[in-house]
């Protein structure tokens, strides 16, 4: 025979095992539990929507730290003759269509150059050595740019 104060504490153990299947079955079957679902998906859905809002709005802000790094790499770069990284810099920079009026490219080695379009009135490339190089500026005479 259990002695009493045993017998209490199993008492109370049936007792809490008995109340938590009742309450997980009030949770499982109950229009609450389904609620409660729904509304974690919609929550979900509308997470993915900001996210993709802010990635959006955000897309003006990236191109222009895009393009100061890629000043800096041009700027940084015109200190010493060699390329640097400025041919791809000055690239990236015309494919998002910046100016590249006036500036000073002189004594640069630079290879690979690709600026189709690129506004260069008034470039400097004074004593640079420039290779494999395609550039079709564009004019307002042409244009009207």
């Amino acid at each position: 025979m259990p002695s009493l104060p045993r017998l209490g504490i199993m008492r109370k153990l049936g007792a809490l095992a008995r109340r938590s299947i009742t309450f997980t079955r009030q949770i499982n079957s109950s229009r609450n539990f389904k609620q409660l679902v729904s509304l974690a998906e919609a929550l979900g859905k509308l997470v993915i929507i900001i996210t993709v809002a802010n990635w959006l709005v955000e897309i003006p802000d990236r191109k222009a730290l895009k393009d100061a790094a890629a000043w800096t790499v041009v700027n940084t770069a015109s200190k010493n003759s060699a390329d640097g990284g400025r041919s791809a810099q000055l690239a990236l920079l015309n494919n998002d269509d910046v100016s590249l009026a006036g500036i000073d490219i002189s004594k640069a080695h630079l290879s690979n150059l690709r600026l189709i379009g690129a506004d260069l009135t008034k470039a400097n490339f004074d004593s640079s050595h420039i290779s494999k190089v395609l550039i079709f500026p564009v004019t307002s005479y042409f244009f009207g740019r």
